[in-house]
């Protein structure tokens, strides 16, 4: 008879109601395959961005059928909510059902999570292998590498080893997609803002995006970023365009987000056959890369493939905090990515942190400037976080600026990145000043980018401005007839 083995994503929506962007649990997904291949287990996935999911759903499921193991991916921010659920469960369901955790809060912050009673193991790193060996054998944790466990006494151990999976990643299964209600993570994941496209006649395209993985891990030391694994693997593209075929005819994806961080970080021979095979399928697709290791004769190879938009890490436009983030980049790495990018014609996106040890007005408008030098649509700047793993998180701790390991994480549960409820502010400015130069770059970015296509892009920019007066024209006069007929 096979185990029942239920996996939950803890980590609920993101955005409004109208506008969620939803997006699949990958690492759950390639849990639920490997476990299932084996023959041994009957799996079940649950996902708390789903309107019906959430802490209830999961105490129904496990009520009405009778479950052998509950393994749960959690993020540093979902610690509160990982708590409140596993203490439910236990008060409530009671038995012997043994409960896993897996993702980046098991990874880094195994210590705290299982000083918590109520959860018995951490996965440590990529647990493909590892989760099929623990749930075959709760006796033995010992014997399972990259767990972390409590033995006979009571102590809190973790076996060396076992950050990456035994199977090479080609041998391991593709996602379980069929356990999950993907239509519900395809829309409102559109690559680039409409109003930013600067091709005003292109269709209006209905995006169907699905999230996909090309490679994993990352082998830089980025000082705010805590890294599952740093071995960086590329996959087959044969598989990945059996994968994208299967997605495109079952569920009519168009659009593929590849979020490993650094997908051009791939042997340049990769990168020419991934467009080749690609390119036939028609389909769209987005990427992430570092602000290096691009050539215009590989992007515009890419853009024919269908590369539609570049997300680059760049973080910053200042090469004093590029230096302090330990990015090994100088701010020209930057600007010739950004600009060989949109050369090619695709959008080029851009992650913005602001918040850096010794973060100043002058370092903020770096940045601000790179974005003006080059027409570039605004980006939103992200306070820094210190995520547990994350060297400035260590550098930190031992300062005596950050409190224990487990208040770092519930703070990171309360906080939401905003100046009433700032997380951690480590720049050396007082919230209120380092709030301010945020709203400003950010303003100075939008107002930059409307100056540029009111002087060079006159007919896009008026028919714009004369669409969105139409828009809010048409809005008015809904609204007031909804109004009347009402009364």
């Amino acid at each position: 008879m096979k185990e029942r083995v239920l996996l939950v994503s803890i980590t609920g929506e993101r955005g409004d109601a109208t506008t969620t962007a939803r997006y699949i649990p990958l690492g759950l997904a390639y849990i639920a395959a490997e476990l299932r291949a084996t023959g041994d287990f009957e799996v079940k996935c649950i996902d708390y961005q789903m309107p019906d999911s959430g802490p209830d759903a999961v105490l129904a499921e496990l009520r009405e059928s009778k479950y052998h193991a509950l393994g749960i991916r959690a993020f540093a921010v979902d610690y509160v909510t990982l708590l409140d659920l596993v203490r439910r469960i236990r008060a409530q369901i009671g038995g012997d059902l043994k409960i896993v955790i897996g993702g980046p809060l098991a990874n880094y912050s195994w210590e705290v999570v299982l000083k918590n009673p109520e959860i018995d193991f951490c996965v440590i790193g990529e647990g493909e292998t590892t989760i099929v060996k623990i749930l075959r054998d709760y006796d033995h944790p010992e014997e399972v590498p990259g767990l972390a466990y409590r033995d006979g006494n009571g102590r809190i151990r973790c076996t060396p080893g076992g950050r990456l999976p035994e199977k090479q990643i080609d041998e391991i299964e593709v996602p379980a997609y069929d356990l999950f209600r993907v239509e519900e993570y395809l829309d409102h994941r559109a690559p680039f803002p409409p109003e930013h496209s600067f091709h005003l006649f292109r269709r209006k395209k209905v995006y169907k995006t699905l999230d996909v993985l090309t490679g994993r891990g990352c082998p830089y030391d980025c000082s705010f970023c805590g890294r599952m694994t740093k071995k960086y693997r590329k996959r087959s593209v044969d598989l990945i365009v059996e994968e994208f075929r299967y997605l495109m005819r079952r569920y009519g994806v168009n659009h593929f987000a590849i979020e490993n961080e650094i997908f051009v970080f791939a042997a340049r021979d990769w990168i020419y056959e991934f467009c080749e095979k690609i390119a036939p399928l028609g389909v769209e697709w987005r990427c992430q890369s570092r602000p290096q290791g691009l050539d215009l004769e590989k992007l515009k190879l890419m853009r024919k493939a269908g590369c539609v938009r570049i997300t680059v890490g760049m973080e910053t436009g200042s090469a004093e905090m590029l230096e302090r983030m330990t990015k090994r980049l100088t701010p020209d790495d930057v600007r010739e990515t950004l600009r060989l990018i949109k050369e090619a014609d695709i959008y080029p996106g851009a992650e913005l942190i602001i918040g850096t040890p010794g973060e100043n007005e002058k370092t903020v408008q770096d940045s601000v400037q790179i974005f003006k030098d080059l027409s570039l649509p605004p980006r939103e700047m992200s306070f820094l976080t210190l995520l547990p793993g994350s060297s400035f998180s260590y550098e930190f701790m031992k300062k005596g600026a950050l409190k224990s390991h487990e208040q770092v994480l519930i703070d990171l549960h309360e906080g939401d990145g905003s100046l009433k409820n700032f997380i951690h502010n480590v720049s050396g400015l007082p919230d209120d000043e380092l709030a301010r130069l945020r709203d400003k770059a950010q303003r100075d970015m939008a107002a930059n980018c409307e100056d540029y296509l009111r002087r060079k892009k006159k007919f896009f920019y008026f028919t714009r401005k004369a669409r969105r007066a139409i828009r809010s024209l048409l809005r008015r006069v809904r609204n007031s007839r909804g109004a009347a007929a009402a009364v």
